[in-house]
């Protein structure tokens, strides 16, 4: 591989060639006083894009180091995801960003980040957060979306998803109620001492009163909503960090003994309460967006002078693609608290 990236090094030298325009766009995103100029960070800067099944990895690597990454899911179909006018393309929902620690103040996360999108776009895709991202992941994807202009599609329908959610967990395809589903939620006896001697009696007399009542809530919630929209492409997964009572997150609501208190409170909202609810998590984006033409092309041109992709093996790019992937977590331990927090914003 070093011989490879020493050629490399050379065949760039002698082919740098990007328009003015795209070099001062280079110019905002890198921090060239990092480098003796452009051409030395063309000479420096390699570009590893990898596709493994459902996952799309790109590796930049400067002076053979993974400097930064960015991995994305790819959606598959009955994910959706999809809202208008991009329900015939394929949703890429960011996975993991980062930067190696040594190379902060170089621009190396806006660069990569850009120069993925860029990619995803070219291919007919659409990008989206993590419903899961960190506040500084969030923040940077928000920020470099609003300098360069992006175009947000219409809003994730997340009142469909949740009501399409409740569907599938608690009723089968003929709308019969699947009670095991929900068996962990039934309250139990809190009698003690002497008393808990009949404890297992109330505990069933509890699940007994606890399995008729349930159902029908589930069914008047399922009533009382309706999607935003008739249809199921634009439904998605809310923020995965969006507290709904007493400290559970969405994410583990539906497991939670806390739900039917939740879905009691489901009954007194609008159907736009409940999204700006779903949709309350700011770093988590609720559409997805494609950039404009003018900065696809200019980041095409970049891509297409630091693509080292096709020089190295399928094997090669797995290794970088582990290599980004621990960088990722060294940082993220590093860099970020709990419930995603950036350390040095932790109060």
């Amino acid at each position: 591989m070093k011989l490879i990236f020493e050629n490399w090094r050379r065949y760039i030298n002698e082919n740098v060639q990007i328009n003015k325009s795209t070099e001062r766009l280079l110019a905002m995103l890198v921090n060239l006083k990092k480098f003796n100029g452009t051409e030395d960070f063309f000479s420096r800067t390699k570009l590893v894009i990898h596709q493994e099944e459902d996952r799309l990895n790109f590796g930049l690597l400067i002076d053979n180091k993974v400097a930064g990454m960015v991995s994305y899911f790819i959606l598959r179909k009955e994910e959706n995801c999809r809202p208008q006018p991009h329900q015939n393309k394929s949703t890429y929902m960011l996975g993991n960003v980062a930067r190696e620690s040594s190379f902060k103040g170089f621009g190396i996360g806006r660069l990569v980040s850009f120069l993925s999108v860029c990619y995803v776009n070219s291919i007919g895709g659409t990008v989206t957060s993590d419903r899961d991202t960190s506040d500084k992941a969030g923040k940077q994807l928000v920020d470099s979306l609003k300098m360069i202009g992006a175009k947000q599609s219409e809003q994730f329908d997340y009142v469909g998803y949740f009501l399409r959610k409740l569907e599938r967990t608690y009723f089968d395809s003929k709308g019969n109620y699947k009670d095991v589903a929900s068996h962990h939620m039934a309250p139990r006896s809190d009698k003690t001492g002497i008393a808990a001697i009949t404890k297992g009696i109330h505990d069933d007399r509890l699940q007994a009163e606890f399995e008729k009542n349930f159902p029908e809530l589930v069914k008047k919630v399922i009533n009382h909503l309706k999607p935003l929209t008739p249809q199921k492409d634009d439904d998605c997964e809310p923020s995965a960090n969006v507290v709904i009572a007493d400290g559970i997150r969405f994410s583990r609501m539906f497991y939670s003994n806390q739900f039917p208190k939740f879905l009691e409170k489901v009954l007194t909202m609008s159907n736009q309460e409940l999204q700006d609810i779903l949709n309350s998590d700011e770093r988590v984006q609720g559409f997805t967006f494609v950039l404009p033409n003018m900065m696809i092309e200019a980041g095409k041109e970049i891509i297409k002078t630091i693509d080292a992709s096709g020089d190295i093996s399928d094997k090669e790019k797995q290794k970088i693609s582990i290599d980004a992937g621990d960088m990722f977590a060294d940082v993220y331990d590093a860099e970020i608290g709990n419930y995603g927090v950036a350390k040095d914003e932790e109060s």
